[in-house]
């Protein structure tokens, strides 16, 4: 028996729908659903790009059988102790037809996740906390978000970074740092984030990370990898986050 809430279970797999888009979009980038039959095992049995389905079964389609093994491999990871209702909450399409009972069809979230953006705060050391846009899709299984922080933001972030380091030790914290300067009248931002741990060993080449900013000029600090979770308006941890109860 599992000990996950339906809700985890639902958040998870629509982290896995998001999974497969990414994977069978190195193929085609316009795809934006597919059928997944569940019978026997999870398997991709179709991908749509809007309505035209685009082939799967022949030589002629793009799909090689390695890609869609690795879309076939997020599915099963996902669905351990998963119920039709669990699927339901998760976006999953149920199409019963005369040869499969369990077919249904997952919608991908827009590629770059950008059009589900929602402001939240966020936190991940249960102390400071931020403003951010987070899409709900881009969650890790355990139900940490990507936060996305304007630069007045991320300057808060690294000032807060560094003072910790200064107290606690630069083996511990990763710090922020952001450079100013200007080029041709134009000023310009650069962003770092260092890991100190990495500066004396194997990984020291990726101990410095430069960070790009979006299209809309956020900077995706730490990532999945910090551990940033969102608050809901009575500042409690909403691990997943869902934002129709935190937004």
């Amino acid at each position: 028996m599992t000990d996950q809430t339906p809700s985890r279970l639902a958040h998870q797999l629509a982290n896995s729908a998001r999974r497969v888009g990414e994977v069978l979009r190195t193929l085609v980038p316009e795809a934006t659903s597919a059928l997944v039959d569940l019978t026997d095992s999870a398997r991709v049995c179709a991908v749509f790009a809007d309505e035209r389905e685009v082939d799967t079964a022949d030589d002629t389609g793009p799909f090689d059988t390695e890609t869609l093994g690795a879309a076939d491999q997020v599915l099963r990871r996902a669905l351990d102790d998963a119920t039709p209702a669990d699927l339901a909450a998760a976006g999953w399409e149920h199409l019963p037809d005369e040869q499969s009972a369990q077919l249904y069809r997952i919608t991908f979230p827009a590629a770059g996740g950008q059009s589900a953006m929602v402001e939240v705060l966020v936190c991940a050391n249960d102390r400071d906390r931020y403003p951010a846009m987070v899409d709900p899709a881009d969650q890790s299984d355990d139900g940490y978000v990507r936060p996305w922080f304007d630069l007045d933001t991320v300057r808060r972030i690294a000032a807060d970074t560094q003072a910790d380091a200064e107290r606690h030790g630069h083996g511990s914290i990763d710090t922020v740092h952001v450079l100013d300067g200007t080029v041709g009248r134009q000023a310009h931002a650069v962003v770092l984030v260092i890991c100190w741990m990495y500066l004396g060993g194997e990984r020291r080449q990726q101990a410095v990370e430069v960070l790009q900013p979006n299209a809309r000029g956020r900077y995706a600090v730490g990532g999945h990898d910090w551990c940033w979770y969102a608050l809901d308006d009575l500042l409690n941890p909403q691990i997943p986050f869902q934002p129709t109860a935190a937004s």
